[in-house]
C-alpha cells in the first residue's frame, strides 16, 4: 500500500501542476475559448495638460504572472487599495506573460476575475456594477481579448 501511495504523491507533485501553471507563448494556441492580451506597467505623471496632446507613452510591457479566478467580489476577499489577498474563490488558471507583456491561456466558457500577481498582493483595478473584480468572460469558441494595466504607480 505504501509504495501505491508514494508513487501517486510522487506523480502528483510533477503532473499537477504543470496542468495548473503555464508559461504561455501566444502563437503556440489555436484559436478556441480563452483570453488573450497585453500587460503593460504604468507610472508617473498621466494628468492631461492644456495645449498638449495626448501621451504616446501608454505604458511599459512588462512579464507578469497573470492568475485567472472564479468570478470575485470584493466581499470575498481582503483589500489594501488595489491590492487584493486572502482570495477565497476558487483559483483557476495562471500563465505569465512574455517580454512583448503578450499573454494567452485557453480557458473554458464562463465569468473569471484577473488579477497580476504583483509583490504586494494580487492586483486588479477593474470592476464591474455588482463590485466583482476584474470580471471577464470567456464565450465558446472565442478568444477574449484583456488589455491590463497595471497603474498604481501612475497619477491620472
Amino acid at each position: 500500500m505504501k509504495p501505491i501511495l508514494l508513487t501517486y504523491c510522487f506523480l502528483s507533485a510533477i503532473f499537477l501542476p504543470n496542468s495548473f501553471y503555464q508559461k504561455t507563448d501566444p502563437n503556440t494556441f489555436s484559436d478556441s475559448s480563452g483570453v488573450c492580451g497585453t500587460v503593460v506597467f504604468r507610472s508617473g505623471n498621466y494628468m492631461p495638460s492644456i495645449g498638449e496632446k495626448k501621451s504616446a507613452n501608454q505604458g511599459k510591457a512588462i512579464e507578469r504572472e497573470i492568475v485567472f479566478y472564479e468570478l470575485t467580489n470584493v466581499n470575498e476577499t481582503t483589500a489594501n487599495g488595489s491590492f487584493y489577498s486572502n482570495i477565497k474563490t476558487r483559483e483557476i488558471k495562471r500563465v505569465w506573460s512574455d517580454k512583448m507583456g503578450k499573454f494567452k491561456v485557453l480557458l473554458q466558457p464562463g465569468s473569471y476575475s484577473v488579477f497580476v500577481k504583483e509583490k504586494e498582493g494580487y492586483f486588479a483595478n477593474r470592476f464591474d456594477g455588482h463590485n466583482n473584480i476584474c470580471p471577464i468572460e470567456v464565450k465558446k469558441d472565442k478568444m477574449t481579448e484583456l488589455n491590463l494595466v497595471v497603474d498604481y504607480n501612475a497619477a491620472y
